[in-house]
């Protein structure tokens, strides 16, 4: 069948959707506990739908984690209906829930070259750093995939540390580490789950990341013209 990349780019867009991806499915990250339910379509849609911005600044909040769930809700409903549109094509999808997906999603979305992993785990976008919620449709569909970008993200991260010396947990680790054959930051989970437990929800590391709150470009422009993170101690 024909290419449908734009097509299914198109309407993800459409649905609100601010970032779409195409790479394989890696089998690799699949959940041991997901294996019997996920589908074995070679394709992969990452989908990234933008957290809102001044919510996302009161945090930790009430407001911040109705940001949080409202944006979730929101990008359940619309891979739904981008599943439905990829069926309408006359090719299979499977949605993989957001909050519960069948995988280790953030390596496809670097492969996709939608960011990099930042210090605190997540996937730093050069749109809005951390501040998105990201899911993935796996398909049959044929589509193009993107390629990886070197956003320079680890290297920044490593210099900037904001994330690291905010954290109540201090459940982040200043350096990249081996972990399974991947030289990546690691959190210390037994350290941020207490916390989230705790006082229901955190997310310090989401809100003082400077490319959270003022974009990437502005923050590596400012690093390389002043050799300072942009916000850094205010």
């Amino acid at each position: 069948g024909r290419d449908v990349t734009d097509d299914i780019k198109a309407k993800a867009m459409e649905l609100g959707y601010a970032m779409v991806g195409m790479t394989a499915y890696d089998n690799r990250y699949t959940y041991v506990s997901k294996r019997r339910w996920v589908k074995p379509y070679p394709n992969a849609i990452c989908l990234a739908m933008e957290q809102p911005y001044e919510k996302t600044q009161t945090i930790p909040s009430e407001p911040a984690e109705e940001a949080v769930f409202a944006t979730y809700r929101r990008e359940g409903a619309a891979g739904l209906e981008l599943a439905d549109f990829i069926r309408s094509l006359g090719y299979r999808a499977q949605v993989h829930n957001p909050t519960d997906p069948g995988s280790v999603i953030i390596p496809m979305f670097v492969a996709a070259g939608m960011g990099q992993q930042g210090a605190m785990g997540y996937l730093l976008s050069p749109h809005f750093g951390s501040r998105h919620r990201l899911m993935i449709i796996t398909t049959d569909a044929p589509v193009t995939y993107d390629s990886p970008v070197d956003y320079g993200v680890p290297e920044f991260c490593t210099i900037c540390q904001v994330c690291v010396n905010r954290c109540p947990g201090r459940a982040l680790q200043r350096d990249q580490v081996w972990w399974r054959g991947v030289e990546k930051f690691k959190i210390v989970a037994k350290r941020c789950r207490p916390v989230m437990a705790r006082y229901a929800a955190c997310g310090i590391c989401m809100k003082v990341c400077p490319i959270q709150r003022f974009g990437m470009k502005a923050v590596m422009e400012h690093y390389a013209t002043t050799g300072q993170v942009l916000g850094k101690g205010t």
